[in-house]
């Protein structure tokens, strides 16, 4: 008797062929605690994510930069950078992910919104505006449920 010969597409899938995740998303905080609960609850709700985690403002940047991301996570404090500036800098080479910006409390929150707020409402025309508010790295505020 002879065994079955298989094709390539009898294979399972390797490593480079394995599926594409779903969505990638940033986790940016330089609290480990942070990065794996927001890692652990993005993961529960959508199970074919890559995600990658920065602990620093630079790192947040850098990896901005290198690759494309459908949402970042980004602290607004950390040690040597704040998220706000790190996302800006990112966006000045075209970096534009869904950005949610987590403050330690509802007060974090609340000033980066209104700040943004004050910067795109002196733009002169709606198309200058939403420029602005991508520069500014605009996307949404939120206060961190845990700490």
């Amino acid at each position: 008797m002879r065994a079955e010969e298989t094709t390539k597409d009898d294979d399972p899938p390797g490593p480079a062929e394995a599926a594409t995740p779903e969505l990638r998303v940033l986790v940016a905080d330089d609290s480990a605690v942070t990065r794996r609960v927001m890692s652990a609850l993005v993961s529960t709700i959508v199970p074919e994510v890559e995600i990658v985690e920065a602990s620093t403002g630079a790192d947040t940047c850098e990896e901005l930069r290198r690759s494309a991301f459908d949402v970042a996570f980004v602290d607004f404090h950390m040690p040597d950078m704040s998220g706000p500036r790190a996302v800006s800098l990112a966006r000045r080479v075209g970096v534009d992910p869904f950005v949610v910006m987590m403050g330690d409390s509802a007060e974090d929150a609340a000033d980066y919104v209104l700040r943004t707020i004050a910067l795109t409402s002196s733009c002169r025309n709606r198309s200058r505006s939403a420029s602005c508010g991508r520069s500014c790295a605009t996307r949404g505020a939120c206060a961190k449920p845990f700490a």
